[in-house]
């Protein structure tokens, strides 16, 4: 699943935490863009994303450019 939505990745992500809950295989991989400054502007950070996707299970991302790609297995 890719998200670019220039900052708003925070909310579109919390909104789609039915689906990025789920178990292992079933959940999909996440690509997001994470530009501290879009970020800022829409009152969220590179950490509160990181923070967020922990609690639904995303413990393994890695940075490409300025895109985060996420999985819930190494």
């Amino acid at each position: 699943m890719k998200i670019d939505v220039q900052g708003w990745e925070l909310h579109v992500l919390k909104g789609a935490s039915k689906l990025l809950s789920r178990k292992g295989n079933d959940a999909p991989y996440l690509i997001y863009e994470e530009d501290e400054r879009l970020l800022q502007a829409s009152n969220s950070s590179a950490k509160e994303i990181r923070d967020f996707l922990h609690t639904v299970g995303y413990h393994h991302c890695t940075q490409h450019g300025t895109d985060a790609h996420c999985t819930k297995t190494g």
